[in-house]
């Protein structure tokens, strides 16, 4: 999956590849408030042109360990998998890229939050 570029000033604000982040370009957050929903908010990051993903993948699912571990129960794991994101994140990146990614991040957060108040 191939996450859309963001131009701020001349490098893109992106994560190259979903699942597997393994070069430190992006940063796992997770929702605090389970009623904002978490594939609203990476379609309003999407729309501002910021590359966002979904987060976690529970490692008792992934290939490796599903044959034997597919059945376990973990509720926790589980909730922070559906409710975590990658945000990008670079060494590279300027300050204002930083505050263009964290400004668009707290806008849809207080959107969202009052969307759900009007339901």
């Amino acid at each position: 999956m191939v996450v859309p570029q963001c131009k701020v000033r001349s490098k893109p604000l992106l994560l190259d590849s979903i699942p597997v982040v393994l070069d430190n370009e992006s940063f796992a957050a997770e929702l605090a408030d389970e009623s904002i929903d978490r594939e609203a908010l990476l379609d309003f990051m999407k729309e501002r042109g910021i590359g966002c993903a979904p987060g976690i993948w529970p490692i008792h699912l992934q290939p490796a360990y599903a044959e034997k571990h597919s059945n376990d129960r973990l509720p926790q794991t589980l909730r922070a998998a559906r409710r975590s994101f990658f945000l990008p994140l670079y060494p590279g990146m300027a300050d204002d890229e930083q505050e263009f990614v964290l400004s668009a991040l707290k806008e849809a957060l207080v959107e969202l939050s009052t969307e759900k108040e009007t339901r």
